[in-house]
């Protein structure tokens, strides 16, 4: 415990907290709170900086999602939209044609199709990882603080409105049964989905027509 405590520390004096965690194969990606995104290829022994092309000021920056669309990593950072490597981080450039709004705060992936939930406007869809963004936001509150899939099912936990769910890649929503109007973390394993809230952790075996405590 020790030995990994020292290694997380290691992130802190280079700006802030982490903010997300993201497994891609080998790698482990660490978005923070003010210093951009770390990579470390050995299980979180170490850290390196792979900030290339990220914006200037990253103290006032954070790194809320992580994910990667087919050869494309992509950083969702707050207030500033969607950047995108190439090249497994060592150079970024911005993504942001088509965002609704760049308060980034949550990746999800559905095949070749990737999500985007935002803090005031919704949840966006990229077709082309990441290039470009049009608006999945039928029927669905404003406010998205975490999103997850599940085979054709998308869940988007919201910030007053409880958890959501959309079966045609964001054309349309529906409200789900779960019993806390705010929701904070979504998780899914199989068919089963996971959410935190203010009230504890509640699973649906179900795609949400039923939650349980």
């Amino acid at each position: 415990v020790s030995s990994l405590d020292a290694q997380w520390a290691s992130i802190g004096p280079c700006g802030g907290n982490v903010r997300t965690l993201y497994v891609n194969g080998s790698n482990l990606y660490a978005g923070t709170d003010g210093a951009g995104v770390f990579l470390s290829t050995n299980n979180g022994a170490t850290w390196t900086s792979i900030n290339t092309g990220l914006p200037a000021g990253l103290t006032n920056s954070q790194v809320y999602a992580i994910t990667v669309s087919g050869p494309n990593l992509l950083a969702g950072l707050y207030g500033l939209g969607v950047y995108i490597s190439t090249d497994n981080g060592a150079s970024w450039s911005v993504s942001n044609t088509g965002l609704t709004n760049q308060q980034i705060h949550a990746f999800a992936n559905i095949g070749s199709n990737v999500f985007a939930g935002t803090m005031g406007g919704g949840v966006d869809i990229s077709t082309n990882n990441g290039a470009t963004w049009a608006a999945a936001n039928t029927g669905l509150p404003a406010s998205i603080v975490s999103l997850a899939s599940s085979g054709a099912n998308l869940f988007a936990a919201t910030y007053g409105s409880g958890v959501w769910i959309s079966t045609d890649n964001g054309t349309s929503w529906t409200k789900t049964t779960f019993p806390s109007t705010y929701a904070i973390s979504l998780l899914t394993n199989g068919s089963n989905v996971y959410c935190g809230a203010y009230n504890g952790i509640w699973y649906s075996t179900n795609s949400g027509s039923n939650w349980t405590a």
